[in-house]
């Protein structure tokens, strides 16, 4: 469910390893994939896929075994909603995204029990309708059921991820998870906005430094105040 940067990336590494992928896309990005197919330029070797399954209207699709949530937080609740027809008693759905709430919001439209949090850690956008750059990250994705125990569904997303050369692992802990890298995120966005700078440079400045500190520092205490 979005074949943006996160989305078409994940999408473009499972097609190429042999999985069955289904890519949701809308605007001039679905048009594009529906001509030319999808192009991921990449860090580690390009791929050209050029004959995909894509469409916008979920309900055309039918029953899928798993759904990669990749949508901006502020399209959660319509995407989750969009989900449904996708889904049936033995569909899964990994959430992909950033922030900590997302997880109770989606579990609220599709029902609970459906839905396992996850974090990844890769740098990719859309370069141009069609095309997708992957252009950082250590390709990590980490995910967790509810209880922390591993389960059928952490093994299939394990062997999924690594087969398509990514390093996918079950964590120890859902919400140490979401809120190490929510804690990055924070920090990173806020400042980097403000100084147009990357964590790179932020960090090479002794003031701009202490200050990426301090916001990380802040959000850790909301974190604890929230457990």
């Amino acid at each position: 469910m979005g074949s943006g940067g996160m989305g078409g990336f994940l999408g473009a590494k499972l097609a190429v390893s042999g999985h069955d992928v289904i890519f949701i896309a809308r605007g001039r990005h679905l048009d594009a994939l529906k001509s030319n197919g999808l192009k991921l330029i990449s860090q580690n070797g390009d791929i050209h896929i050029d004959k995909l399954s894509v469409y916008e209207d979920t309900r055309d699709v039918g029953p899928v075994d798993l759904i990669l949530f990749c949508v901006k937080l502020y399209d959660t609740k319509p995407a989750a909603l969009a989900c449904k027809p996708m889904m049936n008693h033995d569909t899964f759905l990994l959430t992909l995204q950033n922030g900590v709430e997302s997880a109770d919001i989606i579990s609220n439209i599709i029902g609970p029990g459906k839905m396992i949090s996850g974090a990844i850690y890769v740098s990719a956008s859309i370069q141009s309708p069609g095309v997708i750059k992957h252009s950082g990250g250590n390709d990590t994705i980490q995910f967790a059921e509810d209880d922390n125990l591993p389960s059928a569904r952490t093994d299939i997303l394990e062997n999924i991820f690594n087969q398509a050369g990514l390093i996918g692992h079950r964590a120890d802990n859902m919400k140490e998870m979401l809120w190490s890298k929510f804690v990055l995120l924070c920090a990173n966005a806020g400042l980097g906005s403000l100084t147009d700078s990357g964590t790179k440079t932020m960090c090479a400045d002794p003031d701009t430094k202490e200050i990426l500190l301090a916001a990380m520092w802040e959000v850790l205490n909301v974190a604890k105040a929230m457990d």
